[in-house]
């Protein structure tokens, strides 16, 4: 079995917003960054998981198959984890009233 293990949450982030918008522009624009900045951080993501997320031609890109298995993990992780602390939030709110 092989294990991936992503080094921060902003390059996962990045991933998904540009899986999302298959834009580098788009996705930089959202986050208040240069394309040229997305472009280094994915190049940087794709060497630490020795494997392309990104098919890039001219004027577009889109996700290889290893890509949308990663995107499809990473979205339905975040949002767990998104939930894990809405409900720790929740319990701490409760705790101090």
């Amino acid at each position: 079995m092989l294990l991936i293990v992503i080094s921060s949450l902003s390059c996962t982030h990045l991933s998904q917003l540009l899986a999302c918008h298959l834009s580098f522009a788009l996705a930089a624009e959202e986050l208040c960054i240069s394309p040229s900045a997305v472009s280094h951080q994915i190049n940087k993501l794709e060497d630490e998981l020795s494997f392309k997320l990104f098919q890039r031609y001219h004027r577009r890109i889109a996700l290889t198959h290893e890509g949308m298995n990663l995107f499809k993990v990473v979205k339905k992780s975040l949002n767990i984890l998104n939930q894990e602390i809405k409900g720790e939030l929740l319990c701490m709110m409760k705790i101090d009233f």
